[in-house]
């Protein structure tokens, strides 16, 4: 870690939340888990994200994490898996048969607060 980076330095004082946060998302809450990232804007936040009883998650991981003001927990359309499974699936259909010229790289990428299959 470069202790003179501040984002780097935010990360790494979270960097135990954000394993219990992705520990609960995958041992007791697959079905709702829609994955974690950070989020730098406001420094060192760590964004959860489910797509169904948010409330009842977001209040579970505040009383778990050690610093749950720099905890977002918000809705998504789809669970990890559901992103996992299409991820797998449009890269077997695209990169495997090669049917699609032009098509370098198939994986899970970030946009807008959701995690999204990205076809480059």
């Amino acid at each position: 870690m470069d202790e003179t980076d501040p984002v780097a330095r935010a990360q790494h004082q979270l960097r135990d939340d954000l394993e219990l946060v992705q520990r609960y998302g995958r041992d007791e809450a697959a079905d709702h888990f829609g994955g974690c990232y950070w989020d730098n804007e406001p420094l060192g936040t760590i964004v959860a994200l489910f797509t169904a009883e948010v409330d009842r998650h977001r209040t579970v991981l505040r009383s778990r994490v050690t610093q749950p003001a720099r905890l977002a927990v918000r809705a998504t359309p789809r669970t990890w898996r559901q992103v996992q499974a299409d991820n797998e699936e449009i890269a077997a259909m695209l990169l495997t048969t090669r049917t699609e010229p032009g098509v370098h790289r198939v994986g899970i990428g970030l946009r807008e607060g959701r995690f999204v299959v990205c076809v480059d």
